[in-house]
């Protein structure tokens, strides 16, 4: 006999709940609180609800998580190839604390977009500081 779709769905909230539970737990565990709760089945299947995060807060998350390994394209797709050194730059800018709001890969060329003189500034630090250590 088949579970009523009554029976499913109380599993699925029971789950989304438990998963809410843990995954908040795991969260506070490296520092963060992130509230959040089983939501609504959809089709019979489990989820959870995060409340909105604050961009300061996410952008720790970033940190502490580490960003997902980069594809790269083959070095015939050029296209490809500009799309891997715009996450492969934005990535390292990250990385140094700094951020281009427009970089983007734009056909084959990676757009930089404008920057400030302060953010000019800042970027030419972060290049000199890394080949004085080069030199070392």
């Amino acid at each position: 006999m088949a579970p009523s779709p009554r029976v499913t769905c109380l599993d699925a909230r029971a789950i989304g709940s438990q998963l809410a539970d843990e995954l908040h737990l795991s969260f506070m565990a490296l520092g963060f609180y992130l509230p959040m709760r089983g939501a609504a089945p959809i089709a019979g299947r489990a989820f959870v609800d995060v409340d909105p995060i604050g961009h300061d807060t996410a952008f720790r998350l970033v940190e502490a998580l580490g960003p997902p390994p980069l594809r790269t394209a083959s070095s015939g797709d050029r296209v490809g190839r500009a799309a891997d050194a715009a996450r492969s730059l934005r990535r390292s800018l990250f990385a140094a604390g700094l951020a281009l709001p427009r970089l983007r890969a734009e056909g084959p060329r990676v757009e930089l977009g404008a920057a400030s003189p302060s953010w000019a500034e800042s970027l030419a630090g972060v290049i000199d500081s890394g080949s004085k250590e080069a030199v070392r």
